[in-house]
């Protein structure tokens, strides 16, 4: 609270914020578009514990003591192995007929028009730096359209981190492996240049998303709350 007081904040914010913290915040800012997300990671912090659906450490992360780190040192060596494998040879059968290409800014038109098909968990933070200053890959629909897109809000190369955002296929080409394909692509075009923080973010009610993400590897690490605030007075 001591932090909030002592800012130079504008009266209209968009706010992030981890649950834990949002009495505090609510306090000094009306949070009236509430979004209940999760961060998800591909290489997660240790120390954290894995997350469960309700938010809440698992019974597995709560027990985990001292005596059990040298075994969970041995299991991280392993699996941060398979982990710099490139995503691609980890992809399903679905993913492995589709190809992603790298898109670039005479594709930007194309990508708010399929951004346009909307849907209750459409993108509505895409933009053309985006395309052209980050990493982002899209699927064809064969028509010489965009069929599924994705790439990256952020990347920083120096502190090895990549946001990845934009996910969007067209609602009927959903099933076949496209959003699959264009997360794979975007995953190794970032390793492969020296990201090893992965992280993106997910609408808590958008299963079949979290779904798609977990099967790529990646892990809920913590729950939080965005939108749009404004000061209380």
């Amino acid at each position: 609270e001591a932090v909030l007081a002592g800012a130079d904040l504008p009266a209209r914010v968009y706010l992030t914020v981890r649950e834990e913290h949002v009495p505090v915040v609510y306090r000094r800012f009306d949070h009236h578009d509430r979004r209940h997300m999760w961060r998800m990671v591909l290489e997660g912090a240790r120390g954290e514990g894995r997350i469960a659906t309700d938010g809440t450490l698992d019974a597995e992360a709560q027990r985990r003591g001292e005596s059990a780190e040298k075994n969970e040192e041995q299991v991280q060596a392993v699996g941060s192995s398979l982990l710099r494998e490139p995503l691609s040879l980890r992809a399903s059968a679905s993913e492995i007929s589709v190809s992603a290409r790298r898109l670039t800014a005479a594709d930007v038109p194309s990508v708010r028009a399929l951004l346009a098909h909307g849907g209750p968990f459409a993108p509505d933070a895409f933009a053309e730096y985006q395309v052209t200053q980050g990493v982002f890959f899209g699927v064809e629909d064969g028509a010489g359209g965009l069929a599924a897109v994705g790439g990256t809000h952020i990347v920083d190369y120096t502190s090895g981190v990549a946001a990845i955002g934009n996910m969007y296929t067209r609602p009927d080409c959903r099933g076949r492996g496209y959003g699959g394909a264009v997360l794979t692509a975007i995953v190794d075009e970032v390793r492969a240049n020296g990201a090893t923080t992965i992280v993106l973010n997910v609408d808590q009610r958008n299963t079949g998303a979290r779904r798609l993400y977990e099967q790529h590897g990646f892990t809920v690490h913590c729950p939080y709350i965005e939108g749009v605030a404004t000061a209380r007075t």
